[in-house]
């Protein structure tokens, strides 16, 4: 078994915001817009059930899906609208309390009492022919098994006919939708990676290899 920090990242590459994945599947990644419940009544509520329990019930089998839910400070920008919004007030008294509720919402944001919700949702798909030859029981493992490249444009090409369809039934749940893009795919496996080169020592990522991320993401000094 390896040692390797990078050996341990399933995540072998991603190209055109597509993940490919040490195992050779694949997969793509969704920013949603989560929906606001806090003063939904219960009839709300079991709408919302029965439209997730459909949406899960139609997706195809053998794929695997995850929600990743972040919870973040951020608000600066939602309180800098609101305060030119205060500006518009004909009052002077009401201008003034909006203007210190404003400069109030931007002391708790600083200390991150304002949290963000942000929604992820990540889908990967194993591939549609299968391209492992049988294992031996005396052979090793293979990282990621060989594919020709007509092989793999193929894949990728049902994947994207796969996301647009998730794409779809999401939207008539109410969900503002978006890609997320390569470079942030590549930059949240980094920061996961590595939380106090990327968190506390502010150190980003500048390059990387897209056809092999896992040495470019992974500097934490750790042995397993």
């Amino acid at each position: 078994m390896s040692v390797a920090i990078s050996d341990q990242l399933q995540v072998w590459g991603v190209e055109e915001d597509t993940i490919i994945y040490t195992d050779g599947s694949i997969g793509f990644g969704l920013e949603l817009s989560p929906i606001d419940v806090s003063c939904i009544d219960g009839f709300g509520a079991n709408d919302i059930h029965e439209s997730l329990s459909k949406f899960l019930n139609t997706l195809p089998t053998g794929i695997d899906i995850q929600f990743i839910q972040e919870i973040s400070e951020g608000n600066e920008k939602v309180i800098s609208e609101n305060e030119k919004l205060c500006g518009l007030s004909k009052s002077d008294l009401i201008k003034g309390l909006n203007l210190k509720k404003v400069e109030s919402l931007r002391e708790l944001d600083s200390y991150g009492l304002l949290p963000v919700h942000k929604l992820k949702l990540i889908i990967r798909k194993p591939l549609t022919r299968s391209i492992l030859t049988k294992k031996s029981i005396f052979s090793n493992d293979r990282l990621f098994p060989e594919i020709s490249e007509r092989n793999l444009n193929h894949e990728v090409k049902t994947l994207k006919k796969l996301k647009s369809e998730i794409k779809g039934q999401l939207n008539k749940l109410g969900l503002n939708i978006s890609d997320i893009p390569t470079q942030k795919i590549v930059s949240e496996v980094y920061d996961q990676w590595n939380p106090t080169r990327s968190f506390k020592n502010k150190v980003k990522l500048e390059n990387y290899d897209p056809s092999d991320i896992r040495s470019s993401v992974t500097y934490t000094d750790v042995v397993l």
